[in-house]
């Protein structure tokens, strides 16, 4: 099974801050900020929204093919991809610039301040080919965070040619406006949000999560340690976290819980399950620093699934 996977590619400098950080933030006010804080811990991971859930989705069997910019650095990168089972076909490059960053700063109660240096991803000449790939081949693709212009591109493209996808606007809602984020919402089979997405996306489309999921299949807005809520048909309901003894980063966490939904979307045709398997997902991922770190073999991730909640996979 084939799946699209459009969105970012970016290399992850993350790093650790051993208190909390509203301890720190607001002591001397926001008029004037200046603040620094001790890093003690500081690596370098590889990550961006559709690469992340591209590598998860490989986990599972499933073919992703990412649809990404990437700079003069990303060779590195694209081994690593494709010795991971993802397909670089697609990937479209930038021979004078580099590949995305992103910079995280966790706090130890999980928080992050996070900066994003696009680079090579903001070149708005850099477009995908889409006309060279035959959409019969794949089952169906996930628009995740990227140029505003390359997720309308391809959002046109796959409401051209009746294709079916999801949407995880991410990172890219504050720069969407508001009918770009309502046809995407509505064109889609299903959205991905956490819950500030979901307050913003409200906010600039007027529509509330009731709204939209009864103009979709289904809106999921994940809820951190609360697990993750799934919407359907004006209905809500609530699927637990998964207990964590040992939370190691919460970095990618949602891109994981992301390829975890849709492997038990596109087997199983399951919502509910979907859920499930996404916070399953989710969990290898927290346990483990940076966000391609985490492995697991069906058979490990089955055994996994039903001890936590006692059903079959």
């Amino acid at each position: 099974m084939k799946v699209l996977v459009s969105g970012s590619t970016a290399y992850d400098h993350i790093m650790s801050f051993d208190d909390d950080f509203k301890k720190h933030l607001f002591k001397g006010g926001m008029d004037h900020l200046s603040i620094s804080f001790l890093v003690n811990k500081r690596e370098s991971h590889y990550g961006g929204c559709a690469a992340n859930i591209s590598y998860s989705l490989a986990l599972f069997s499933i073919e992703p093919y990412l649809l990404s910019s990437v700079g003069m650095d990303f060779p590195k990168y694209q081994k690593w991809l494709n010795g991971s089972g993802v397909s670089t076909d697609f990937v479209v490059s930038d021979p004078n610039d580099f590949t995305a960053a992103a910079y995280i700063l966790s706090d130890k109660e999980h928080n992050q301040i996070t900066m994003f240096s696009p680079s090579a991803s903001g070149n708005k000449d850099l477009n995908y080919d889409l006309d060279s790939i035959d959409l019969d081949d794949f089952s169906c693709a996930i628009i995740s965070p990227d140029v505003p212009k390359r997720m309308i591109d391809c959002y046109e493209y796959f409401k051209k040619h009746n294709f079916p996808y999801y949407f995880d606007p991410g990172q890219a809602l504050p720069v969407l406006d508001k009918d770009e984020l309502v046809s995407m919402t509505v064109g889609s089979q299903g959205v991905f949000l956490n819950s500030y997405e979901a307050s913003l996306l409200v906010d600039k489309t007027g529509l509330s999560l009731q709204d939209l999921s009864m103009k979709v299949r289904f809106v999921v807005r994940t809820l951190g340690k609360d697990g993750v809520e799934l919407w359907v048909d004006g209905k809500m309901e609530v699927f637990p976290a998964v207990k964590v003894s040992n939370i190691v980063d919460s970095t990618g966490c949602g891109d994981a819980f992301r390829a975890g939904f849709l492997y038990g979307l596109l087997y199983d045709n399951n919502l509910e399950k979907a859920c499930m398997m996404g916070n399953i997902a989710a969990v290898y991922a927290l346990e483990n620093l940076g966000t391609q770190n985490h492995s697991f073999s069906l058979a490990e991730f089955n055994e996994r699934f039903i001890s936590e909640y006692g059903l079959a996979p």
